[in-house]
């Protein structure tokens, strides 16, 4: 059986910027993030990026720039020996109320409707509160990785009777435990 991963984008794979990050060049990987790739690859685990980009919405960024940016974290990805199956976006902003933008798990089940796999045994990682509520909408399992901005998330878990099945500092972390998850 195929095995997949959905990862979040901004906060998980490249550094939490306080504005849009709008050209290749303001898109920064996290440490350890194209290891992580890499090992997936070699654990033959199909990643799929998944991102709220509002921006698009807003007239903040453009579309032709959005592709220029996931063009660069690809073939960096894939330079590293690592692989990105797919980039999956949620273009509209939260006015919208669409089902793609996080807390809601449209994105999710997209991504396992369109890879045929089954989000029960597949892991979201996520940086934020509105990943983890849609993991658990979507019935994934969750993980929290604190290498984005995770104080908000943090105070929100203290007093959630929810928690991530997975909390770790860094996405080389979370994909050696996934890995241990995935191969029993």
């Amino acid at each position: 059986m195929e095995k997949f991963i959905l990862l979040e984008r901004d906060g998980v794979i490249n550094v939490m910027q306080d504005a849009i990050v709008k050209t290749p060049d303001e898109f920064v990987f996290l440490p350890f993030v194209l290891e992580a790739f890499f090992e997936l690859k070699q654990n033959q685990i199909r990643p799929i990026v998944l991102t709220n980009q509002p921006g698009l919405a807003t007239g903040e960024l453009e579309m032709r720039n959005l592709g220029e940016i996931h063009s660069k974290m690809i073939s960096t990805i894939e330079e590293s020996g690592g692989k990105v199956e797919d980039v999956l976006i949620c273009p509209h902003d939260e006015s919208k109320n669409c089902d793609c933008r996080y807390p809601k798990p449209g994105l999710l089940v997209h991504a396992a409707q369109k890879f045929k796999f089954d989000l029960k045994s597949t892991f979201f990682i996520g940086s934020h509160t509105a990943c983890l509520q849609a993991a658990w909408q979507a019935g994934c399992k969750s993980s929290f990785v604190r290498s984005g901005k995770p104080y908000k998330t943090l105070q929100f878990l203290r007093t959630s009777d929810r928690q991530p099945d997975l909390i770790t500092r860094d996405l080389l972390e979370t994909v050696v435990k996934i890995m241990r998850v995935y191969q029993s």
